[in-house]
């Protein structure tokens, strides 16, 4: 069963270890919950939870580090299943000890893809907020030849046409 360790770490299902940044005021009513891009760290949203706006509204925020990132025990299993679940139990560790707190997601960079993975945990997550598709240079690595092979791949393509049919009655129907 996944935990939370208050101001030290959570516990995911494997009992892996993820360091934690901020507190959460027992007295608020929502969570944020910030998860870092590729190549990130919870310390990319310090500014966000030592923010006193947040603190006088009794909003908590607080980030953790994936797998293999900052402070935490590196692990040779690096892969996107994993991280979804290690976002599922957080979530699941937050709502189990703060039932009555709504969790609000704050996605950064690349985990703004794996929406569709965490949306089916809709019942433990309020609202959704992405943040900036890239928002990390580290995360995206151009040689001199990708970047050839992305500019020979545009100017060939450019007369290409997708055929995609829309049926505009069907999308206008509320």
């Amino acid at each position: 069963m996944p935990e939370y360790i208050e101001n030290r770490h959570f516990i995911t299902s494997d009992q892996y270890e993820l360091s934690t940044l901020g507190t959460i005021d027992k007295t608020g009513q929502d969570i944020i919950l910030a998860v870092h891009d590729l190549y990130g760290s919870k310390e990319n949203f310090a500014g966000l939870i030592n923010n006193a706006i947040w603190a006088k509204h009794k909003v908590s925020v607080i980030a953790f580090n994936q797998r293999n990132i900052g402070d935490n025990v590196p692990t040779r299993i690096k892969n996107v299943g994993i991280l979804v679940n290690d976002i599922i139990d957080v979530i699941t560790a937050l709502k189990n000890k703060y039932e009555q707190q709504r969790i609000v997601l704050l996605l950064e960079g690349f985990s703004c893809g794996l929406i569709n993975l965490l949306l089916e945990q809709k019942p433990l997550i309020e609202k959704v907020i992405f943040v900036n598709p890239i928002t990390n240079s580290n995360g995206i690595r151009f040689s001199i030849l990708s970047k050839i092979g992305i500019g020979f791949g545009f100017l060939f393509n450019l007369n290409k046409i997708l055929k995609i049919h829309i049926d505009y009655q069907l999308l206008s129907q509320n």
